[in-house]
């Protein structure tokens, strides 16, 4: 792992950055790929006060004179796109995106909408959250927008069937669902090297979640559909360069054993639904134990939700509810 703001040199004409950030995870991994005249950058970091006083020191230092020509993101979540609008006022670079991505994100940074907060809060209760952890929770994303930037107006949209000239190097883009709605990685055609950004880590796993603002949907399944690819879609010899952590090989590996970590987390959520059903927070101290504060707890229960919806819509537990509010869900074979 570099040190905080001093670029190394991962794989010829490849900058790996770690950048700052003010969470849990402390750090977000960012790359600069040398292009035509110039570099790409792949992810930005958070924006705000503290993501352009940290590429103002990176421009300043390390990388003066260093221009980049564009900005591909890996999803739309702060700490990817966050600093994006300002490094692209900066350089007049264009940024890359797609639209998934960044209707999610312009939702998150919408003006506060108080009926939507109580209805939001409303929903977490439903959920067996105590009235402060919902009330809280039903607040997170606005809390977020303070670390994006504004964007411009002309933002590129990628698909999946697009392949990238990044300086005499060709990159395929990969969608990849389930932690973000529309999520990119950059595979190069020659298999050496990915950007996979949060869509598979060297040793955490990516938050799969539901929250109030997706409640509809069943990201795990969409994960899990990913995760069965990867090994079509990313050579073993490629080097994987995550969005957090350190680099990886073996693709293929990993994404096995991540999708058994989600296997034992349905076993363990089924198990302890029985039948008398179980509210997701039931849930949460079982699966997550340490889980304290607004967001680790906000966190944990777009985690359970998630598997709970997953576990749902394969007929392996049911949905009911306890009085007028709280949503259990009960095995359906014990």
């Amino acid at each position: 792992m570099p040190a905080s703001l001093e670029p190394v040199e991962i794989l010829p004409g490849v900058l790996w950055l770690r950048v700052d950030q003010p969470f849990a995870l402390d750090h977000v991994n960012c790359y600069l790929v040398e292009d035509y005249g110039g570099w790409t950058l792949v992810d930005t970091g958070i924006g705000g006060e503290i993501g352009s006083r940290q590429w103002d020191a990176l421009l300043n230092g390390p990388l003066r004179g260093t221009r980049i020509t564009r900005i591909l993101t890996t999803h739309a979540h702060p700490d990817h796109i966050g600093a994006a609008g300002w490094l692209s006022r900066r350089f007049d670079a264009v940024i890359y995106s797609n639209a998934d991505e960044l209707n999610r994100l312009r939702h998150m940074l919408r003006s506060f909408d108080p009926a939507e907060a109580s209805r939001n809060a409303a929903f977490y209760r439903m959920h067996g959250l105590a009235g402060e952890a919902a009330d809280a929770l039903s607040l997170q994303d606005h809390r977020y927008a303070a670390f994006v930037d504004e964007l411009p107006a002309d933002i590129r949209h990628l698909t999946s069937s697009e392949v990238l000239d990044i300086g005499g190097r060709q990159f395929a883009v990969i969608i990849g669902r389930g932690h973000s709605p529309c999520g990119m990685l950059y595979r190069s055609l020659d298999g050496t090297v990915c950007f996979s950004g949060d869509q598979i880590l060297s040793s955490i796993t990516p938050l799969i979640g539901v929250w109030a603002e997706n409640a509809d949907e069943n990201p795990l399944d969409d994960y899990l559909s990913f995760l069965a690819s990867v090994p079509v879609q990313i050579s073993d010899a490629a080097l994987v360069l995550g969005g957090h952590q350190m680099p990886f090989k073996d693709a293929a590996a990993r994404a096995l054993s991540i999708r058994r970590h989600h296997e034992e987390r349905c076993a363990i959520i089924r198990s302890f639904c029985g039948d008398e059903g179980r509210s997701v927070g039931d849930i949460i101290p079982v699966l997550f134990p340490k889980a304290k504060g607004e967001m680790s707890i906000g966190f944990a229960f777009g985690e359970v939700l998630a598997h709970m919806h997953y576990l749902a819509a394969r007929g392996e537990l049911d949905t009911g509810r306890a009085g007028d509010w709280a949503i259990q869900f009960t095995r359906t074979n014990p």
